[in-house]
């Protein structure tokens, strides 16, 4: 299941490749326009330098694995727990991570 922000950036990724072919149909490798180098440098910024939101590509980095992360206060787990008022939605959250966690077992 993705996020927004890696939906957002696989549709600017697309974009961002599909508008370089059009313009290589179109231009081929004449100069674009404001003098940049048209197809070639559309090309390039489809590369892992330009992409949209490069921290959550990056964020697997700093991850740490659970058992050393420290213990959390009970104060703080419930800061950070999840707070339902429909009884079904609150089910359906506990089957779906219940599932998760048998995936990643």
């Amino acid at each position: 299941r993705r996020n927004t922000a890696q939906i957002v950036n696989i549709f600017f990724n697309l974009l961002s490749d599909n508008h370089s072919l059009f313009v290589h149909r179109m231009i081929g490798d004449k100069m674009g326009t404001g003098g940049s180098p048209g197809y070639r440098y559309l090309h390039d910024t489809i590369r892992e330098d330009y992409r949209i939101f490069l921290d959550f590509f990056n964020l697997s980095s700093y991850m740490i694995p659970r058992w050393h992360a420290p213990k959390l206060s009970q104060e703080m787990k419930d800061k950070l727990a999840v707070h339902f008022t429909d009884p079904e939605e609150e089910r359906r959250f506990a089957e779906r991570r219940l599932a998760a966690t048998k995936e990643n077992e």
